[in-house]
Formats: C-alpha cells, sequence, structure tokens
C-alpha cells in the first residue's frame, strides 16, 4: 500500500475527523508491519500506530488488533495523543481490539507531575478520543478489507494440508525439546563449575531462602511459580507448582530440583532474571506478582510492570490479552532490610 495523497475525513458527534496513513522508518525488523496514521480534529491529535495480533499459530491473517496511542519504552517508534490540551501518558497501548467500536472498552491516562501517579482523563476527554481512535480503526480496516480477502483466496490455494502444517510444527516442537534439554544440561555443567569454586553453594542456600520467604508472603492456597533466568543469550524458565492448603510446602522431587537449580543460577549470576507467582486461594480473585532478580536479591515489581511482564510471550516478545478474573499486583518485600535497587 502507498500513501494517502489526502486524508480521510471521518464525520463524528464532535465534528470532521481526517485520518491519513504515514510512512514511518524503523531499525526493528519485525515491526515492519505496523500501519501510521496521523488524526486531526476539533481539540483532538495524535500519530497512532496500529498492529496485527496474530491469535494462533495457524492465523493465517490478525483477528484483531494493538493500537499504540503514545511511545512505548520497548518500541522504536515514535507516537503522540492529545486530546483536550491533555498529553496521553507514555506507554499506553489498547490489546485485542476486534473492531473500532470496541475502543470504549479502554481507558486512557495522563501523567499528574504533582501527585507523580497515572490518573484517567476526564469522560469528556474519553469520549472525544475514543471516537478519534474508532475513527483510525474505521479507516485502516476498510482500506484493508481488500487486502484481506485476496491473502485468503491466496492462502486457500497454496496452503498445504492440515497434517503437513501439523508434522512440521510438531518437528520443530521437538527441535525446541531437544536445543532446550542442551540448554539444561549446559545449565547444570555450569551449577557444577559454580560448586567447584564454591559460589553456587551459598547460590542455593539463598534459593532455598528466597523461596520459603516467598512462600511465607501468601495465604494457603494453590500457587504457581515461574522462574526466568538468560543461559548463553537463551532464556531459560522453569516451573514449581506449591499447594499450600495442608501447612505443606513443596515436594524434593525432580521439578522442583531443577526449579532451584535455576533460580540459585538466577542469584549467582549478574545479568537480571526474573520471578512470577500466581496463587488460587479460596475466596479471593487470583493474583499475580513478581519479582526481578538482580545482585543476589529479589526486587518488588510494581503492578504496572507485573502485568507487562505476564501479559508479554517470552518467546516471541508478542503482547498477550490480560486474563479475565486475574489480579495483577505489586510484589511483596522478602528481605528485612530493604536496600534501594541497583541501577540498571
Amino acid at each position: 500500500m502507498t500513501d494517502s495523497p489526502t486524508p480521510t475525513s471521518v464525520d463524528t458527534p464532535f465534528g470532521l475527523m481526517n485520518v491519513q496513513r504515514v510512512e514511518t522508518r524503523t531499525a526493528e525488523p519485525r515491526r515492519n508491519w505496523t500501519t501510521t496514521y496521523t488524526v486531526q480534529g476539533p481539540r483532538v491529535s495524535g500519530l497512532v500506530h496500529i498492529e496485527p495480533y496474530h491469535g494462533g499459530t495457524f492465523e493465517v491473517l490478525p483477528s484483531r488488533f494493538l493500537v499504540r496511542v503514545v511511545d512505548d519504552p520497548w518500541d522504536e517508534h515514535q507516537a503522540h495523543f492529545t486530546v483536550n490540551g491533555v498529553s496521553i501518558s507514555r506507554g499506553t497501548r489498547l490489546l485485542g481490539v476486534f473492531a473500532p467500536e470496541d475502543v470504549d472498552r479502554f481507558s486512557l491516562h495522563r501523567f499528574d507531575k504533582r501527585s507523580g501517579y497515572r490518573e484517567e482523563i476526564s469522560d469528556a476527554g474519553q469520549a472525544r478520543a475514543s471516537t478519534a481512535l474508532q475513527a483510525v480503526l474505521g479507516v485502516h480496516m476498510a482500506t484493508i478489507h481488500l487486502v484481506w480477502a485476496h491473502a485468503n483466496a491466496h492462502a486457500d490455494h497454496h496452503r498445504p494440508s492440515r497434517r503437513a502444517e501439523i508434522a512440521e510444527s510438531l518437528r520443530e516442537a521437538q527441535e525446541r525439546a531437544a536445543e532446550a534439554q542442551r540448554d539444561i544440561e549446559a545449565l547444570h555443567s555450569r551449577l557444577d563449575a559454580l560448586a567447584e569454586r564454591g559460589s553456587i553453594l551459598d547460590a542455593q542456600r539463598r534459593a532455598g531462602h528466597l523461596l520459603q520467604a516467598l512462600l511465607d508472603t501468601t495465604a494457603p492456597g494453590h500457587h504457581q511459580i515461574l522462574c526466568s533466568a538468560s543461559l548463553a543469550g537463551n532464556l531459560q524458565t522453569a516451573i514449581l507448582l506449591v499447594d499450600t492448603r495442608t501447612g505443606a510446602t513443596f515436594r524434593h522431587d525432580e521439578a522442583s530440583a531443577d526449579f532451584t537449580a535455576l533460580l540459585a543460577y538466577a542469584l549467582a549470576q549478574t545479568t537480571p532474571g526474573g520471578l512470577v507467582m500466581r496463587s488460587r486461594v479460596d475466596g479471593q480473585p487470583e493474583e499475580v506478582r513478581g519479582w526481578r532478580l538482580r545482585a543476589g536479591r529479589a526486587w518488588p515489581l510494581t503492578a504496572a510492570e507485573v502485568f507487562d511482564a505476564y501479559c508479554t510471550d517470552h518467546a516471541t516478545g508478542d503482547l498477550l490479552s490480560p486474563e479475565p478474573g486475574v489480579e495483577y499486583r505489586a510484589g511483596t518485600p522478602l528481605d528485612d532490610d530493604h536496600r534501594p535497587e541497583p541501577d540498571h
């Protein structure tokens, strides 16, 4: 597609909104599919990015969209959005937009310099901003409908059989499993080397203390704890399932040994790692908390950081839709001394 020579004017309850596709440049190849629009209207202006969001392995065309309203700390795209003279807070994005009207499900925020917190914009500003973003999505979807139709026809003609697709996916999964096994073996070799130098013993003691402190901060229930760490440039993860409803902690089996080994490794390294704990306690909403592993300690994440960490696919870097009924909460301190976290 080429840039529109003139803006598309969309009639809205707030007046005409002029929407135009513009070309952007980025050094990140995997973002080349992002489409950027300017929007201008009564008391509203912005530079908005729309990115296709694929919901499954075999989904040829996107079923929904990710809308970036302003600058994102993890993306090189420049963006901005102003309504009624108020700038929308940095990092704002709308996840899982299936149709223009879905924009109404999201609340936009601004940064209050006096309080230092993000606050929702006024109802009038929210209505005007939603209308402008619906105009952008309407233009975008009208433009790509013809492209989608052609892509569907091409895919139906050239798509291999589903059996062939599944066989190829199975082969790729087996290759990934073999690579993961090699990484685990390399991890154990690394841990053995650390043990020879005496440092792994301290890291293991620290891992056991940290795990017990983590369980002490939770109410009796079923907990899923995920540890992640970088090994030779590859992200490694281990999961530990713990049921504390009967007062027990966890079983000392192969799974817990692998988890503790990865946790010890993460604590012993200078590269950062992470902990995420998902808890199900009777009579309470399901909750997710998180910590950053750095300098031999666990530093609590904010609720916003936990949301970003849990709603990101660590294998691909793609964003995931938040699960309904799940609350994302800040991690609790796990040490008696609450020193500030070292500089990143």
